[in-house]
């Protein structure tokens, strides 16, 4: 499939973004359209931070949007999820889309964790020895406000001024 060549792409990268992650399957594809470009806007309109740091918990289509975001303002994504599988795959969808949009390597800018965010040894609670500070954060793992409470009581202390958090409750049963 023909996405354009790179000044198109340049010149209109959330349909691109859009684009490669449509092209996902299902299992690295959950999230819907609308909150995948309201995470763009929020990040290109809202996030002013020089060299910002995404965390993650839980990867997909996400992954590819936040390193895109890292590759483009030279910051980083770290990444944690338990399926090293889906992490390689979504690892060769960056390496195939990302790497020649930005000519830079995707390992110079991620870092994924295959770990239980609430591992107390591999988890969120080891943030601080990965990075001094969080500009973005999006919470996708384990949909339980134990895990995400635990997720984000390690990463608020290192969040900037203008950091911005994402939770993404799909999965949540109200009764």
């Amino acid at each position: 499939m023909y996405l354009g060549s790179p000044e198109e792409i340049r010149a209109d990268i959330g349909t691109y973004l859009l684009a490669v992650k449509r092209m996902l399957p299902r299992w690295a594809n959950s999230l819907p359209d609308s909150e995948y470009e309201m995470m763009s806007h929020l990040i290109t309109t809202k996030l002013n931070i020089p060299n910002p740091v995404f965390v993650e918990t839980g990867i997909g289509a996400t992954t590819l949007l936040f390193l895109h975001y890292a590759m483009e303002r030279n910051g980083r994504l770290i990444s944690w999820d338990m399926n090293g599988s889906k992490a390689s795959f979504v690892r060769t969808v960056a390496c195939e889309t990302l790497e020649p949009l930005h000519g830079k390597a995707v390992s110079t800018h991620w870092t994924f964790v295959q770990a239980s965010t609430s591992c107390p040894h591999t988890g969120t609670a080891i943030i601080g020895e990965l990075t001094d500070r969080v500009s973005f954060s999006h919470h996708d793992s384990d949909h339980t406000w134990d895990t995400i409470s635990g997720e984000l009581g390690a990463l608020l202390p290192l969040f900037e001024d203008g950091g911005i958090v994402c939770v993404d409750d799909a999965n949540q049963v109200y009764q």
